[in-house]
């Protein structure tokens, strides 16, 4: 069975580059960083190029 892929949103980037990430925010960052990990998050052009 194939994983699903995740396109992950500006905001959310921007929350898990933040140096200092709010306390709410941590499990959002958190499942993402599990989601890189197992190789499924896809990052858009336009995503990179904001």
């Amino acid at each position: 069975m194939t994983k699903a892929v995740i396109v992950v949103d500006t905001s959310v980037w921007s929350l898990a580059l933040r140096r200092n990430t709010p306390t709410q925010a941590i499990p959002v960052v958190n499942l993402l960083r599990d989601l890189i990990i197992d190789n499924r998050v896809v990052l858009l052009g336009a995503v990179r190029q904001e």
